[in-house]
This record gives C-alpha cells, structure tokens and sequence, in this order.
C-alpha cells in the first residue's frame, strides 16, 4: 500500500470487485450527476452514507482510499479558498480590509468542495475495484451499440483504460526524480511559495519529456502486435448476476429519496433500463 495512489488497482475479495464492470462504469457516472445536482442536506448526508457503505463493502483499506484521493484534496482545497473568498453575495459575516466573508460564499464553498471530493470519491473506487483492461473493455462494451455513429469507440476506450493505467507509472517516476534531485541538493521544502513552485520546475520537464517518449513506445508496440480498430473482437455474453441487480436497485432508491422527483429519477434511470434491456436482448 506505499506507493498506492489514484488509477491503482486494489485487489480485494467483495461484492463491489465482483460486480459487472459495466454496471460498475454506470453507477459511478449515475452517483457523480446525483452529487452534482444535489442541493439540500439530505441529499448530501444520504451520499456520503452511500459511500461509507460501498468503502465497507469494497473492503478497500482506508489508508488505500486516502491515497487514492490525495491528489483531489488539492483541488478541493483551492475550489473552497476561491468560492470563499472572491464571493461577495449575502450576508456579510466577517470582513477584514478588502477580505469579505458572507453567508452564502460558506454555503457556496462547502457545497462545491463537497462535490469536487464526491468526483473523485466515485472515480477512485471505480479504478480501486477494477483493472485498466476491465474498465476499457466496459468503456468499449457500453459503446458499441453506436460504432455504427460514433467512429473509433474502440480507440476511445482503448485510450481511456492506457490513461488511467499510466497513472501509477507516472506516479512513480515523478518521486524516483524527486529522490534523485534531493540527493543534487534541490529543496522542496521552502517556506516561500513562489520558490516552492519554482523548485518544481525541474522536476516536470524530464517527466514530460520521459511521458512523451513512453507514448510513442507503446504506440510503437501496439502497432507492432497488430493492433487494428477495424477488427472486431467477439466477446461472449455476459449475463448480469443478481447482485447487479441489487446494486442498481440500491442506487435507484437512494436517488428517489434524495431527488424526491420522479421525472429527474425518469432521467437517470432511463439510461439504465436500456442497459438492462440490451443485456437481456444478448446485445451487451
């Protein structure tokens, strides 16, 4: 668990690692619109039990979890100091020279942190219970009933599943460079944040660099083994088990009750029901 951080793999015996990746995919997209649209405090308690409830069923360590969301914490961080700080609207609640504080930059504040961190909450189980190879087969899977409209859906989720799986490579030389340029004498540890800043700067050329040259080694490689978008690969079809069902029953429920309008659940569950529909017509 050291080096774990976001796109990494967690390998675990449960429920949540069991579950069709392709309901997996749907469900993490289905939560994500259903924390960005969420407006009361209902809405929010009942998501953040939700995933309180899937982290214990995923039996993902929670040290894991932390990692694998760190480096969203940053951008939560500077979202809630830019909502709070440059929002002038409401009630004024403290104010210091060209510093003003209102009620509604705290509301608007809380809020958007609350939704940035869901974001990445969702997205990081998704990566944490299923391989790269699995989440761009169910990329690919979900879009094939339109190859036939949108072009090079298999490249897309080609693409997608080597994103995410260059995550930890990246991860990982960027501190090997930053152990090698501690022992020149860099220091990352300044007090002054422009100096700070500027110390990095070293650091992300060779990473770049090192990024760009990887990129053509494995186009190189996948070219070399053949690789074609024009050659499809027949899959079998794989039927939904029951706790599929159960998953997606779970998140319905806990949509009415945080909506409580059955024409914005009608617009969530649509999508799923086609799903459900082309999987029994052995399509999907």
């Amino acid at each position: 668990m050291k080096n774990m951080c976001f796109g990494k793999f967690c390998k675990a015996n449960s429920i949540i690692h069991s579950l069709d990746i392709r309901v997996k995919i749907m469900l993490t997209l289905f939560w994500i619109i259903l924390a960005l649209v969420a407006t009361t405090t209902l809405s929010y308690v009942a998501i953040f039990t939700y995933t309180i409830f899937v982290l214990f069923l995923s039996k993902v360590p929670l040290k894991a979890f932390l990692k694998s969301i760190k480096p969203v914490i940053f951008i939560v961080i500077i979202s809630g100091i830019i909502n709070l700080f440059f929002t002038h609207q409401g009630v004024v609640l403290w104010e210091c020279n060209f510093i003003i504080v209102t009620d509604y930059a705290v509301t608007l504040a809380l809020t958007g942190m609350f939704k940035l961190l869901a974001l990445g909450t969702f997205t990081a189980f998704l990566t944490l219970t299923s391989t790269p190879l699995d989440i761009s087969h169910g990329i690919e899977s979900l879009l094939s009933p339109l190859k036939n409209i949108i072009p090079h859906t298999k490249d897309f989720a080609l693409a997608v599943g080597i994103s995410i799986s260059m995550v930890p490579v990246l991860y990982d030389e960027a501190k090997r460079l930053k152990i090698s340029m501690l022992a020149r004498g860099v220091d990352f540890k300044q007090k002054n944040f422009f100096t700070r800043t500027k110390s990095y700067i070293p650091l992300l050329i060779p990473l770049i660099v090192n990024s760009l040259n990887r990129s053509d080694e494995l186009s190189l490689a996948i070219y070399m083994r053949g690789y074609s978008n024009n050659v499809d690969i027949k899959n079998e079809h794989i039927a939904l088990k029951s706790s599929d069902f159960m998953a997606i029953l779970i998140s319905i429920v806990s949509a009415y009750l945080i909506l409580q309008n059955l024409w914005v659940l009608l617009a969530f569950f649509v999508p799923i029901l086609l799903f459900l529909v082309l999987n029994v017509c052995k399509v999907l």
